[in-house]
């Protein structure tokens, strides 16, 4: 299977310039998920990091993918005479952060093709296509054309009209259309639900400089994305308190990892890995005791 990459957060590199063709959707709060077609119109059906089955099934994915959308995909497949494996990448919208309108729950959003014989993306407008022959729908567009600057493009941040309050959506992705390639989309996401801080690193007396980088990073935000990807991968016990230690641990280590893959091009110079999971393990609980308040408030 291929993953489908991380998207990069924008600013980080300069992926996008002046004059690309940029497509620019919302960006939805739910777990990554697949379904892959091949030349002999197999069908596989994925989340994030696993093949799919009936007792794996990414909380009803597998189930949807499998009752709703195999043989219109074989379907599809034949009609647009296609050749070799092609993957559609998408959210399959279940509860996480954001809080959106029951009807848009448990439905397929897809924002992505990938042409395995060719290694590239298809463009936005297949990924169109492709959704209507599926009859699925896509994240909102807000705005095609050039890459001139992000100014114009940060007014769509937050904006949905699938959300309960508006106004509290997650954040856009920007897909570059010129180069499609696995770094060719980037997020902005709204300050609600960003994995770093506004406000610059803590210059204390008892922190040193690895301490006050990492600590910049520990959001709720962080902690709940991995503490959502465990739970939808099934890798979670029973979400309640008397299994405190057994959420708290993995989600410390993931959150690390997940600050040093996504942050760590800004690595202080003499970076003490000890002395930073120190801080990431101290902070960590008390997000994960929210989270869990949180879940057992609507259970």
């Amino acid at each position: 299977m291929k993953k489908f990459d991380k998207i990069t957060r924008e600013g980080k590199y300069n992926y996008h310039k002046f004059g690309d063709l940029i497509t620019v959707t919302e960006k939805l709060d739910g777990a990554n998920a697949s379904i892959s077609i091949d030349s002999n119109k197999n069908i596989k059906v994925f989340s994030r990091n696993n093949e799919l089955n009936s007792e794996n099934t990414l909380r009803g994915w597998f189930n949807y993918a499998i009752d709703n959308l195999s043989d219109s995909l074989k379907q599809c497949y034949s009609d647009l005479g296609w050749e070799g494996e092609k993957i559609i990448y998408g959210e399959w919208l279940v509860s996480h952060n954001v809080l959106y309108k029951d009807e848009f729950m448990n439905h397929f959003y897809p924002f992505a093709i990938y042409n395995n014989t060719t290694e590239k993306y298809l463009s936005f407008s297949d990924v169109e296509v492709v959704a209507d022959k599926l009859n699925l729908t896509t994240p909102q567009v807000f705005y095609r054309g050039k890459f001139n600057d992000l100014v114009g493009l940060t007014q769509y941040v937050g904006v949905s009209s699938m959300t309960v309050q508006e106004g509290e959506g997650e954040g856009i992705v920007i897909f570059n259309e010129t180069n499609p390639t696995d770094e060719s989309r980037t997020k902005i996401v709204s300050e609600k639900f960003s994995e770093r801080t506004n406000t610059k690193p803590q210059k204390v007396v008892d922190l040193n400089e690895s301490e006050s980088w990492v600590m910049q990073y520990i959001t709720d935000a962080r902690v709940n994305k991995i503490l959502h990807k465990l739970n939808d991968e099934g890798q979670l016990p029973e979400i309640s308190f008397k299994n405190f230690g057994l959420i708290a641990s993995p989600t410390s280590a993931l959150v690390y990892d997940d600050i040093l893959e996504e942050e760590g091009d800004s690595l202080p110079k003499l970076f003490d890995e000890k002395t930073a999971k120190k801080i990431v393990n101290r902070r960590v609980p008390p997000s994960v005791r929210k989270f869990i308040e949180q879940i057992n408030q609507f259970n």
